[in-house]
């Protein structure tokens, strides 16, 4: 089937440009190239969906996505030449140059054409398409009076601009049921996301069944109740809301009323291959040698003193670690890698290697006969040399049997195989990729989601205590650094958003976290860097959560507004502060508790002493305390409580500030707004 395109002059928008004239697409991530066109395609129920012999997957795929809101029954037939008004789907004449993942999109009146070189890339054309109809489009049901069309024709050839575009999922702090990562595979499948980092083992629990040692899931997998409390000394678990969707559900529990889960190998399998039919790669990661708890807790002799151990812990670094010296261990880990391999059919394994502080070596390692017998043989000076070799040794263990070991930063501590790839959260990147090793760009400051989305953390769901990462912080993200030399450059296979579960109990917790953050990494990731705006991006986010609450996705809405701004000239060096004042007399509404706080832009930053709300020049609320808004701010909201406004008062906001050079916004968050 060909799409014909009718002799008229053609009007030819980039992805940046949508603002300047309609019709508007938006299609999130931005593709590289797109023209808009007269025209218009219309489904309707005699609409077919033609197909080459390759494409029989996708086009099945296609169907039902199209089926289940539309109610059509869109019948498959194969490459008929004679048939008008189809979806054509098809790897014949695609352009070699798209590469594995790019795809060639034609909508006309008569019809639409989608061509790639691979499965892959004909899947991502199909997600481009279905986002260019109504966001009913995805609703789980038939919908009617809606007019299934395509306001306009176009042209689209897409490719990614990164072959990893990640989102990892931490199972082990909380268990989510197989259903649940199916659901999150589907999230991201929409945003073109093509590598699913799959978090099984950590201190709180080992989730993946291996067959050998069958006490890692009848033990490790299991505590006696659900820990959401944050880690000692990052403050208390009730300085946020809850929700009433923030539970864990009862598949969260075993038969036993033991809180956890854990994967059987056959369900592996089945999210596994549910995966690969949404081009997705599954990588796992099974954590050495620390956050080994939950295998300590099943078998305490591979620890440095054969202690008792328990997976009833909080986050963060805790002393439980293999004990490395010991030859059981090593072959612990060999049994285990051998069951993961045969697992999962990707390349990539891996293996953490993260957060086993110099305290904990000192008091495991360091005390160990078998550790110290070890560092003897080998000619091992310190500590951090000992696990170098054991990261090398594992690194050597995965790489003879076909894989290719991933580790956090810390793996760069030690030898490597040459093939072992870094995800870096702590900033080894320029080390790693000028020394021949790929690299996963994973930086805490844009990619970590299970960080707080508002200064004001107290009215948003549990995230990590005093961090933030707002939706335009990650959107601003450059995984490429820019004092990486360009030889070097071509290490950088991309970037992926990392969702730590310590706080996040729920499937519904875990979309609030990733959305709308995850869409702005998708484009990060896919979509050419000169096509990015922040401005058309949020035009585009609003049709796009239009998608989302189609789908039942939870995710942020941004409920502040923008009440003012510091600068500055506004500021000043004397020691008894500044008075900064906004006038929000349009956005009072009726009474009740309000929340100001402040956003910092640039500058050193800026302290604020108190806030107050004046009516008519006389102050009925005030809030003092002590808040910082810059880099890392500390108690920037301040809360008013406010009586009912007069009619024709004018209202201001009072800031008394300390600070010069710094410039941030103000926002105001009315009564009753809440997730």
């Amino acid at each position: 089937m060909r799409v014909h395109w009718m002799p008229i002059l053609l009007c030819l928008f980039s992805v940046t440009a949508f603002a300047d004239a309609p019709p508007q697409a938006s299609i999130i991530p931005a593709p590289q190239k797109m023209e808009i066109r007269p025209g218009q395609f219309r489904l309707a129920p005699d609409t077919r969906i033609d197909f080459d012999e390759p494409s029989a997957e996708t086009a099945e795929y296609l169907a039902r996505e199209l089926h289940r809101s539309t109610g059509y029954p869109f019948p498959l037939s194969t490459n008929d030449e004679s048939l008008k008004g189809v979806i054509e789907l098809t790897t014949k004449g695609a352009k070699a140059e798209l590469g594995p993942e790019g795809y060639e999109l034609d909508v006309a009146p008569d019809g639409v054409s989608i061509k790639a070189p691979t499965q892959a890339g004909l899947f991502y054309g199909v997600q481009t398409l279905l986002q260019l109809f109504p966001p009913d489009i995805y609703m789980d049901g038939k919908v009617t009076n809606v007019a299934w069309e395509i306001p306009f024709a176009v042209h689209i050839e897409d490719q990614p601009r990164f072959k990893w575009r990640g989102f990892m999922l931490d199972c082990s702090r909380h268990f989510f049921s197989k259903d649940e990562v199916k659901h999150v595979l589907d999230d991201m499948a929409l945003h073109k996301l093509n590598m699913f980092h799959w978090h099984l083992t950590d201190d709180q629990g080992w989730r993946i069944e291996i067959k050998k040692y069958p006490k890692l899931t009848e033990s490790g997998a299991w505590r006696s109740k659900s820990q959401i409390s944050p880690p000692e000394g990052d403050g208390s678990d009730t300085n946020h809301i809850l929700p009433g969707w923030d539970f864990a559900p009862p598949t969260s529990y075993g038969i036993d009323g033991r809180y956890g889960g854990f994967y059987s190998q056959k369900e592996v399998r089945e999210i596994i291959a549910y995966a690969a039919s949404r081009h997705i790669t599954v990588v796992p990661e099974i954590e050495m040698p620390g956050h080994a708890i939950a295998a300590l807790c099943a078998y305490p002799e591979l620890s440095c003193d054969g202690g008792h151990y328990s997976p009833n812990v909080n986050a963060g670094v805790n002393k439980g670690v293999f004990c490395i010296g010991n030859d059981d261990v090593i072959t612990f880990l060999d049994n285990v890698l051998l069951e993961v391999f045969d697992l999962f059919p990707g390349k990539y394994v891996h293996i953490g290697g993260d957060e086993v502080n110099a305290a904990v070596k000192k008091a495991t390692w360091g005390e160990s006969p078998a550790c110290q017998a070890r560092m003897k043989a080998e000619g091992l000076k310190t500590l951090d040399e000992l696990q170098g070799w054991f990261t090398g040794k594992m690194g050597k263990f995965v790489s003879d049997h076909g894989k290719t070991m991933i580790g956090w930063t810390e793996i760069t501590e030690g030898p490597m195989p040459s093939n072992a790839v870094v995800m870096d959260w702590q900033g080894g990147v320029l080390a790693a990729a000028t020394n021949g090793h790929d690299v996963v760009m994973s930086p805490t400051k844009y990619c970590y989601f299970d960080y707080y989305q508002s200064l004001d953390s107290a009215m948003e769901p549990a995230g990590f205590a005093g961090s933030y990462l707002p939706l335009e912080k990650v959107y601003s993200f450059e995984p490429i650094p820019s004092d990486l030399r360009a030889p070097f450059q071509s290490h950088i296979l991309g970037a992926q958003a990392n969702l730590w579960t310590e706080y996040i109990p729920s499937l519904s917790h875990v979309e609030y976290m990733m959305f709308p953050r995850l869409c702005a990494l998708a484009e990060v990731d896919w979509s050419p860097k000169s096509a990015r705006n922040w401005d058309d991006f949020n035009r585009r986010l609003e049709t796009h959560e239009r998608r989302l609450d189609t789908l039942g996705i939870v995710y942020r809405r941004e409920l502040t507004i923008k009440i003012g701004e510091w600068n500055p000239s506004q500021l000043s060096t004397n020691d008894a502060g500044t008075n900064l004042q906004w006038d929000i007399s349009l956005q009072l509404g009726g009474p009740g508790q309000y929340r100001v706080t402040f956003q910092h832009v640039s500058g050193p930053g800026l302290a604020i002493t108190s806030v107050a709300l004046l009516q008519n020049g006389v102050e009925i609320a005030k809030d003092v305390h002590t808040g910082f808004a810059a880099r890392n701010p500390t108690k920037a909201a301040f809360v008013l409580n406010v009586p009912p406004r007069k009619a024709d008062a004018k209202y201001i906001i009072r800031a008394t500030v300390i600070g010069a050079d710094s410039s941030g916004t103000v926002t105001l968050l009315s009564p009753g707004a809440k997730p």
